[in-house]
């Protein structure tokens, strides 16, 4: 993977860059499927294709508004697209939901954010064209 600063990570959803953005993180599941047996010899076997997978991105950020805590708080709120560009990298992009919404606001600092989304379907990689 190419070096590049984290700041010149973006998170877009539905195009749009979210705003005020400090950190971004990704975790990849693959759930192996377990086919041990008593031909295993005491070691255990997987299959080769995973058995479910599941994407979350992580994001912290400095609060400027509440538009995104409003959403949240809506109960017909629902999945999103979204793409994390790597800048010369290339692009995850898929249909996630929010599974999660914090803030902080400690008493000298500067009110933050952080939120969670999950995969929702396929997500995919795309490598730089």
């Amino acid at each position: 993977m190419a070096k590049h600063l984290g700041r010149n990570v973006i998170l877009n959803r539905d195009g749009t860059p979210v705003a005020n953005m400090r950190t971004k993180s990704v975790s990849i599941n693959r759930e192996l499927v377990d086919v041990t047996d008593d031909d295993s010899s005491g070691w255990a076997e997987h299959l080769p294709e995973a058995g479910q997978m599941d994407v979350t991105i992580s994001v912290e950020g400095v609060i400027s508004d509440k538009t995104f805590m409003s959403a949240i708080l809506d109960p017909t709120y629902g999945d999103e697209a979204y793409t994390l560009v790597y800048p010369d990298t290339g692009e995850l992009a898929g249909t996630f939901g929010v599974t999660s919404f914090s803030t902080e606001n400690a008493y000298n600092e500067a009110s933050t954010y952080s939120f969670e989304l999950r995969g929702n379907g396929a997500v995919t990689y795309t490598p730089p064209a």
